[in-house]
């Protein structure tokens, strides 16, 4: 995984009355794996969290990112154009429901992979800058090891958060 010089911090910007965070990696990796890690129970397990239902064109799915319960959100699917382009509604339990897309270019040794998720107050889109950072982090672990989630997401996320709250509007 290819990162810039500091760290591959994401971008937090303004987005109408909102805000969005963009993250950019470029993976070791075809689109078609990519799509599969996003896509697939199996692959989505070991970097993000438990499917249920399935991912495609209209769908609506949950995902439990922890063992907490508390932890599911909801999805529905709103553009799926394998293996390039899936953009679907975010809605945890306990917010209010944003955007969610993710973006993958191929490109010479692997492929570019943009995620944005827009419509967030700018306390959340720094707290899901931290959170997608250390998840993309856990997905580069998985494509090259298969195991990318660990007991040190927590830590992890508390250190990035630190640093993307310098970059809070």
């Amino acid at each position: 995984m290819t990162e810039s010089a500091d760290g591959g911090l994401g971008i937090i910007e303004a987005d109408g009355e909102q805000y969005a965070i963009r993250l950019e990696r470029i993976y070791p990796a075809s689109a078609q794996a990519l799509w599969l890690s996003l896509t697939n129970p199996g692959e989505l397990r070991s970097w993000l969290g438990e499917l249920s239902g399935s991912v495609g064109p209209d769908a609506t799915f949950e995902l439990m990112l922890t063992d907490d319960s508390a932890d599911i959100v909801r999805c529905r699917v709103r553009v799926f154009e394998p293996p390039h382009v899936l953009e679907v509604d975010w809605e945890p339990a306990d917010e209010a429901c944003s955007s969610l897309r993710f973006e993958l270019t191929p490109q010479s040794g692997g492929t570019r992979f943009n995620l944005t998720h827009r419509a967030l107050t700018p306390v959340a889109a720094t707290q899901y800058g931290a959170g997608w950072h250390t998840y993309l982090e856990q997905l580069a672990a998985s494509l090259t090891t298969g195991s990318g989630r660990g007991p040190q997401w927590d830590t992890r996320y508390e250190e990035l958060l630190q640093a993307y709250q310098t970059r809070r509007p």
